[in-house]
């Protein structure tokens, strides 16, 4: 009996901020970055995170031609409170401005990430009074 209760309270309450993996398109590719900055270079490649609202995070920085920038940003499914908790990715043409990496959303969010003296990158995102913050670290590949 003491097991139905757990399950029930683990279905109800443990549920609560379960996330899934966030995918990724079949054609993500990388590109070494060419005539920038160390500092600016630093971003490219893979990235995972969790925002603080609990929703795991991936970001693909594939391309930089300073101050441009290519990337996929990606967050997996989200049974929290979030307008959207499906899980999905984007590619969005982005910039690097003062030494942190912007990119636009589609739905009208900008999302910020600056480099940290660790290797990890300290992110925000920002839609009307909605705000989340996320810390990232890179993937060896």
């Amino acid at each position: 009996m003491k097991m139905h209760y757990f399950l029930f309270a683990l279905a109800l309450f443990g549920c609560a901020t379960t996330t899934s993996e966030p995918p990724l398109p079949d054609n993500v590719r990388i590109v070494a970055p060419q005539n920038v900055p160390a500092n600016i270079a630093n971003f490219s490649g893979k990235w995972i995170g969790k925002w603080d609202i609990g929703r795991d995070s991936k970001l693909v920085v594939e391309e930089i031609n300073y101050p441009k920038v290519i990337a996929i940003y990606s967050v997996g499914a989200y049974s929290g409170q979030s307008s959207d908790n499906t899980p999905g990715w984007n590619r969005y043409k982005g910039e690097i401005s003062n030494g942190s990496l912007v990119l636009k959303t589609n739905s009208g969010g900008i999302i910020t990430y600056k480099l940290q003296p660790d290797d990890t990158l300290a992110g925000t995102y920002e839609k009307g009074s909605f705000f989340s913050r996320i810390s990232m670290t890179r993937v060896v590949q």
